[in-house]
């Protein structure tokens, strides 16, 4: 089945955050696909004022920039 990824599916998963397990589970097995404008979306996630507030402070540029590469590549 084509489950269709979102931004913040994308980045929950990528960024470690609390979901992350439950949503590989869910996904696993799966096709998943997203929209080509996707790291552009990861790119507008992730400079939005409100969004940066939300994102833990673990978080580190490494993890943004994996964040951005990974949804270019298509990787899981």
């Amino acid at each position: 089945m084509k489950i269709i990824a979102d931004t913040n599916i994308f980045l929950a998963a990528v960024l470690e955050e609390p979901e992350k397990e439950r949503i590989v589970q869910m996904t696993e097995g799966h096709e998943l696909v997203a929209p080509d404008i996707l790291p552009f979306e990861v790119g507008n996630a992730l400079t939005s004022p409100l969004a940066i507030k939300g994102i833990k402070t673990a978080a580190t540029t490494k993890d943004i920039i994996k964040a951005v590469k990974t949804s270019r590549s298509g990787e899981r």
